[in-house]
């Protein structure tokens, strides 16, 4: 069930995916490919062969300040799970996607940007045992915290503007990658389990 919440001081919007497998659902939309729902949980579909493919899609409801957070719960995929792929959620995202993302995989935790498809790598820590994620924006700072930390294990000055501050970049979503080798066995990386994005 996905719920959007108003609340004070602003808009709270999460979803726990706990919904029949198939498509992510028409509150979404698809950023190229989105996620797929199996057993719960919003995971990558299955490229073809030879093929790494990021699968993302942004929630339709978009926050109403430019302060902003998401939390996720991570798990691994149903089918060849490959924890190391990584998966993740996004905020601050325009409409056709430039966004800020939190990328975990079993061994690091990755605040980056994806403008015009491109993933550029901001700030990145080494951890363990990920089992969820919170990725802040407040002003140009980005913050990560992992399983519940109240000390960021990452954080990201946008100095340089890399991703605008407002109305345009309300968006928020979530990311998953598939791979698949040159016989096209599909490898997984981690799935989202749910999520809840807010206004700060």
């Amino acid at each position: 069930m996905m719920f959007v919440v108003a609340a004070r001081p602003g808009l709270i919007i999460s979803d726990d995916l706990n919904r029949a497998d198939g498509p992510l659902g028409p509150m979404y939309t698809a950023l190229g490919t989105a996620p797929v729902i199996a057993s719960n949980r919003a995971q990558a579909a299955s490229p073809g062969a030879n093929q790494t493919v990021v699968y993302a899609a942004r929630h339709n409801t978009v926050l109403t300040s430019d302060d902003q957070e998401i939390a996720f719960t991570i798990a691994n995929a149903t089918v060849n799970p490959a924890p190391g792929l990584g998966g993740g959620a996004f905020l601050r995202s325009t409409t056709a996607g430039a966004r800020v993302e939190a990328l975990i995989t079993n061994t690091q935790a990755i605040i980056a940007t994806r403008i015009g498809g491109t993933q550029l790598n901001r700030a990145t820590a080494s951890i363990s045992s990920p089992v969820s994620a919170r990725l802040t924006a407040v002003g140009n700072l980005y913050s990560l915290h992992i399983n519940g930390g109240t000390s960021a294990v990452a954080s990201w000055p946008d100095t340089g503007g890399a991703i605008a501050i407002g109305a345009t970049t309300r968006s928020i979503g979530i990311v998953t990658i598939g791979q698949a080798d040159f016989t096209g066995t599909v490898s997984r990386g981690y799935a989202i389990d749910g999520y809840i994005a807010r206004d700060l």
